[in-house]
């Protein structure tokens, strides 16, 4: 009896010493560690060996986001046990963003077998989830599971999947019903060979000539559509006109607008242009009026490619003629007002005043500016006036917000047509700052009335209240210290996202130092619901990220602080590993060349990479010096600092005699303009933020001097 009573005894201890640890680990440290995000004890831990389901003692989540912290210390196999348990454990929304990142990773291994395996099991508990069924599906397709393939097809009806991903499946539908030999093969390449050309032509392109006798499934016709339509998606339609030198002349393959526009490719590919507008016009004259209108487009760019304006003109007028529906209108009269501004501008306000309306100027923001830009650098003032008649009335409010800037300028400047515009610029001011409040040309009528931009001391969110069961994933995931999964959830996932969500997760990202994406969501989070922002908050969305070495390296270069960082914010959002598509490094974006040749000239390290925020921005900020001095013009400086110096003293030589901010909105360049006129909005932005005292404005900044 002693003996049982001492065994007991010790089983009670041990029972509360096991409630007190979890695999041999204190709760205590567990809870030190989710306030700290040093996990660090977990990282020799052999899972393999533990009772993974234990972790549910830690609460929701705790499968997922203590898996996603074994991805970041790159230990996968970890990461895929604990996802595997947030799948079984876990529950929404973590076992679903367990699932995505686990599908994610075999999809880019291609482990085909393991992605079946974990989207059968999700698919029990998701089942109406369109993406699990697709990654299910794709996993059969790629093992060859055909049978497996046609089972499971019907549960996916009524699913919503991608525009891509439909294509996709109905490639994998006709790939497998060829495979098993079934009859509805041919019916199913037929409905894929209706589709517009892609990458995706290729691939099938490829399954049929792997083995010829597939060719067999299709007719002959259908086989000459397949090889073009899967060439010209790969720019080989010179291929195409070597295999079938007659092929353009099978009416059958003239059926859709789908057709149309791969006819279009392969005759610019081929090189067989002047061929192809005998054979379009041919079509169009046996098409009784159908698809009049996209056949005479393409036309227009077809003797447009060749240099022949005069019938490429005849061709779109005809096309804007024929054009019914929104759709063909739009795309037939923005071609023709581009057409008309390079030939004749005059021509392009009386297409405009024809044509104008909200629908067909709405979209059309970069065009119009272009106009405007050419109008200016070209002295017509006549032309801008008329064409602000439209544009007051149905351009987009930025739009109309930045031709009135100009005509306000030009009328200041006494380069207006008449007085009658003049006394109609008198309002443009208040106007200005109503229609587009966060515009350049808003920033630039406070700064000339001597007025500082200011957020708004009271913010009003139109958004409602926070929902804690809502965020509270989100908050696990900062709380483990993975700002930046729960970044990729938000900016990957629902837009409709409450707004304090993407507030709260930017302000964690900028104290880790993922300033670019900080500033994202916050960016996101104003568009969502403008009125929301604090002062706070906008210090996010335009940080002091890097200041010690922006001051330091601007006034090495005798260059402005404020100016520099508006020039670094606006190149890289303070990504100091950032690369652009041209091969732009770094903070104040350098090509590698610039890169090399200021090394030597500042005497750096020839070694020192461009990636190392101090060394970027001591080259950045001393070649923006040099365009300084070379031009004279800190707005000028900025114009060369995006498009090269040559470009912007070519331009000084063509209308250099306009005041420098008409200068500025003259450039022919829309990138150069907008460029400029950024980095001004955001040094406004900024010296209202953190400087509101400052003597220096962005106007004496960019353009000393001005009035």
């Amino acid at each position: 009896m002693k003996n049982l009573k001492i065994l007991i005894l010790l089983l009670s201890v041990c029972l509360v010493s096991c409630e007190d640890s979890l695999w041999g680990i204190p709760l205590e440290t567990w809870k030190q560690a989710r306030g700290s995000g040093n996990f660090s004890f977990l990282w020799n831990l052999n899972l393999k060996s533990q009772n993974i389901e234990d972790l549910k003692i830690l609460g929701p989540g705790a499968f997922y986001t203590l898996g996603s912290l074994f991805e970041n210390q790159n230990i996968p196999e970890s990461a895929r046990i604990l996802w595997e348990g947030s799948l079984k454990y876990d529950p929404v929304p973590y076992s679903l963003w367990a699932y995505r990142d686990l599908a994610q990773v075999n999809l880019k291994s291609r482990n085909y077998e393991s992605l079946e395996a974990i989207s059968r099991q999700a698919r029990f508990i998701f089942p109406e989830d369109p993406e699990i069924w697709r990654d299910f599906m794709e996993a059969l397709y790629w093992q060859k599971k055909d049978r497996d393939f046609l089972t499971h097809l019907d549960a996916g009806l009524g699913m919503k999947l991608t525009p891509e991903k439909n294509r996709e499946m109905v490639l994998f539908k006709a790939v497998v019903h060829s495979r098993l030999g079934m009859v509805e093969a041919p019916m199913l390449w037929k409905q894929f060979l209706e589709l517009e050309s892609s990458r995706l032509h290729y691939r099938a392109y490829t399954f049929f000539e792997e083995d010829q006798k597939r060719y067999q499934i299709l007719s002959e016709l259908e086989g000459q559509k397949m090889v073009l339509k899967a060439l010209v998606s790969e720019k080989k339609g010179q291929e195409v006109w070597k295999r079938f030198p007659k092929i353009h002349d099978q009416d059958e393959l003239w059926k859709s607008l789908a057709d149309f526009f791969d006819w279009e490719k392969f005759f610019i590919q081929a090189g067989q242009i002047p061929l192809g507008i005998k054979t379009f016009e041919k079509h169009l004259y046996n098409s009784l009026g159908e698809h009049k209108s996209t056949l005479e487009f393409l036309l227009y760019r077809l003797n447009l490619q060749v240099g022949r304006k005069g019938a490429a003109e005849s061709w779109l007028l005809k096309s804007l003629n024929s054009a019914a529906g929104d759709r063909e209108v739009s795309r037939s009269l923005t071609a023709l007002l581009n057409f008309y501004l390079q030939k004749s501008p005059v021509q392009f306000i009386e297409i405009l005043e024809k044509y104008a309306s909200e629908k067909t100027l709405a979209a059309l923001d970069g065009l119009l500016d272009s106009a405007k830009a050419q109008f200016v650098r070209t002295r017509r003032w006549d032309l801008l006036v008329r064409g602000w008649k439209k544009v007051a009335y149905f351009a987009s409010d930025t739009t109309k917000a930045s031709w009135a800037w100009v005509i306000l300028r030009g009328g200041d400047y006494g380069l207006l047509p008449s007085s009658e515009t003049l006394t109609q610029a008198s309002d443009f001011k208040i106007r200005i700052l109503q229609w587009a409040p966060l515009s350049y040309s808003a920033f630039m009528v406070r700064a000339m009335n001597g007025v500082r931009w200011s957020p708004p001391s009271n913010p009003v969110s139109t958004t409602p209240e926070e929902n804690p069961g809502v965020f509270a994933p989100y908050q696990d995931l900062l709380d483990y210290g993975l700002a930046y999964k729960a970044y990729l959830k938000l900016w990957n996932g629902n837009d409709l996202v409450p707004v304090g969500i993407l507030k709260k997760t930017a302000v964690r990202l900028h104290e880790q130092g993922y300033y670019l994406e900080s500033q994202r969501l916050m960016i996101r989070a104003a568009a969502r619901d403008p009125g929301a922002l604090s002062t706070e908050d906008w210090k996010y969305r335009y940080p002091l990220a890097f200041d010690d070495l922006i001051r330091k390296s601007a006034a090495q270069a005798k260059v402005a602080a404020d100016l520099f960082r508006g020039l670094v914010r606006e190149e890289s959002f303070y990504d100091h590993k950032i690369s652009s598509p041209v091969g732009a490094v770094g903070l104040s974006q350098l090509m590698p060349a610039t890169g090399e040749s200021m090394k030597k000239i500042l005497r750096l390290d020839p070694l020192a990479s461009l990636t190392d925020p101090e060394v970027n921005l001591q080259i950045g900020s001393a070649y923006f010096s040099q365009r300084m001095k070379d031009l004279g013009s800190p707005a000028k400086a900025l114009m060369a600092y995006n498009a090269g110096q040559g470009r912007v003293r070519s331009w000084i030589r063509e209308f250099g005699q306009l005041p420098v901010e008409l200068f500025v909105e003259a450039c022919p360049f829309e990138e150069t303009r907008n460029y400029v006129k950024k980095i001004f909005s955001t040094v406004s932005i900024y010296q209202g933020l953190y400087s509101p005292e400052e003597k220096e404005t962005a106007l004496s900044l960019i353009y000393p001097g001005l009035r």
